[in-house]
């Protein structure tokens, strides 16, 4: 399977400017230097690395070409390098659900991987299984990697965005999928950007010079931290925070780090994420109980996983939320020490697994390892650090590469229907015995049926999630669902997103209508 390519047109081959990057929120800040800083970024399933040469290298689920490579269908155990023809000196590295992002050091940004909603910027949606540059886009100075999108920092403090915006995420005032990049309103003057959110919805955050922090799109658990649970299509400034030096973006919470050395976070506070020591939903930041001294903050989650990660100055390593890594079954609400980890430099957090980069450029990750994205060989989840194979971050050491290997299955991310979760989640709460539906239907204003509506089902706190179209009549089901209160959103071209919020109770069968307006 794959696709070949016969040469190089719009491809990315130059490249330089100073970064810090990840993927699910970790800190994204822009700079100026022409030094190549290593990092790391984590996606869905997969993980990627920059190394001080400049080189691109990554490991994990394939399923899309998110490793650079073909055919898709397939799985790295280890550390491959992505096509050094095509790629070379690269300054950042970030990473999406299922893509994989890079910004070079001529300040323009590749992409490559899934592309079902133009996420990758080149004016199509055909998956890219090699980089590919990002349309129309230059004096990019950082990146960040949504669940489907992607969004970037130029040099004159304006932010730019592409890909789904289902949720608004791409802050352009509009709901409308962008297949190149679309200027954020209103924003200028940003130093850091961050990209969140995972299978209900999406969000992102911006850091401005002055301290301040500015967000938008999907806020049904108050991910956005501005007291509500509205959704913002353009930016708004996020009241009662400042002094803030770095941001993160998870699932559905969001953390900031002030100059004093304390973290904040909002959103949902399921599995303990925000750390202040409750499950409880936050709409407004809160202080995370018992850490000071923190250089840098990740934020995890998008389909299970939802965790925060954070790294003291002294270098060691603080996590807290859903313990995806299989240790207990019981969330942690509180920041505990990783224990074995120390001199780390940078951290970074996918959907169920957290990677570090330690001083001495090894790297070192924990989680779900379904896919190979520990990067140690296997595919054993390990609830302690692990050494990723073969790769120095600071060295020209090159791993040996493994056969590619099929990978567990996920289903397609495709806007019509839900990824099967790899692997059942520690601590799911218990569905009842007896289970319910909703179904419904899509009309306009003047009652007429609405087809192709795409619509998204989720569990505020079963968090289940599904999706489905309604038929030529506008008609659409959801089944096997246990009591819990759902939020259900419609979106069609040309139409404003239509929402409604159903408590079902245990065997109960609901019947609504969606009413969507015209744009």
């Amino acid at each position: 399977m794959g696709k070949s390519y016969s040469s190089y047109k719009n491809r990315c081959g130059f490249a330089c400017l100073a970064v810090l990057v990840s993927f699910f929120g970790v800190i994204v800040t822009s700079g100026t230097s022409l030094a190549t800083t290593p990092q790391i970024a984590a996606g869905y399933s997969h993980t990627v690395a920059l190394k001080s040469d400049g080189t691109v290298w990554a490991w994990g689920n394939n399923s899309y070409g998110q490793l650079g490579e073909s055919p898709t269908n397939m799985k790295r155990l280890i550390p491959v390098q992505v096509n050094s023809k095509i790629l070379n000196d690269v300054v950042a590295v970030a990473a999406g659900a299922s893509h994989t992002i890079a910004l070079k050091s001529d300040g323009t940004v590749c992409a490559w991987g899934y592309n079902g909603y133009g996420q990758l910027g080149d004016g199509t949606m055909a998956d890219r299984y090699a980089p590919v540059q990002v349309s129309g886009l230059s004096g990019v100075t950082a990146i960040a990697g949504g669940w489907f999108y992607t969004v970037a920092l130029k040099s004159d403090g304006t932010i730019w965005a592409w890909g789904d915006n289902s949720s608004g995420q791409l802050g352009d005032g509009t709901t409308t999928y962008r297949k190149i990049p679309a200027q954020v309103s209103g924003l200028s003057g940003v130093t850091a950007i961050a990209a969140g959110g995972g299978q209900f919805g999406f969000h992102t955050i911006a850091l401005k010079s002055d301290g301040t922090v500015w967000v938008w799109g999907w806020n049904y658990y108050g991910q956005l931290g501005d007291g509500t649970t509205t959704d913002r299509y353009t930016p708004v400034q996020l009241s009662g925070l400042s002094g803030i030096t770095a941001i993160a973006a998870g699932g559905y919470h969001t953390a900031a780090l002030k100059s004093d050395g304390t973290a904040w976070a909002w959103g949902t506070n399921n599995s303990g994420e925000l750390g202040d020591g409750t499950t409880k939903d936050r709409p407004a930041p809160v202080q995370m109980i018992g850490l000071s001294g923190i250089a840098a903050i990740a934020a995890g989650g998008g389909l299970y996983g939802y965790h925060t990660v954070a790294l003291k100055s002294d270098g060691t390593v603080w996590t807290w939320g859903s313990n995806f890594n299989e240790a207990t079954s019981q969330w942690i609400t509180t920041p505990v020490q990783v224990s074995g980890l120390s001199s780390v430099e940078t951290i970074a957090s996918g959907d169920r697994h957290a990677i570090t980069l330690k001083s001495d450029g090894t790297i070192w990750a924990w989680g779900f390892n379904d896919d190979g994205q520990l990067g140690d060989g296997t595919t054993t989840n390990s609830a302690t650090p692990v050494q990723v194979s073969g790769l120095n971050l600071y060295s020209t050491t090159t791993p040996t590469p493994t056969p590619a290997t099929s990978p567990t299955p996920i289903s397609s991310p495709t806007p019509s229907s839900t990824p099967t979760p790899v692997t059942t989640p520690l601590s799911t709460p218990t569905p009842s015995s007896e289970k319910g539906s909703i179904s419904g239907d899509i009309a306009d204003t003047e009652g007429n049926p609405i087809e192709s509506a795409k619509i998204r089902l989720i569990g505020k706190q079963t968090k289940v999630s599904k999706r489905t179209t309604s038929d030529e009549d506008g008609f659409f089901e959801f089944t096997d669902l246990s009591a819990d209160t759902y939020t259900i959103t419609a979106t069609r071209k040309g139409y404003k997103k239509g929402k409604q919020v159903v408590t079902l109770e245990e065997g109960e069968d609901a019947d609504i209508e969606i009413e969507m307006k015209k744009r």
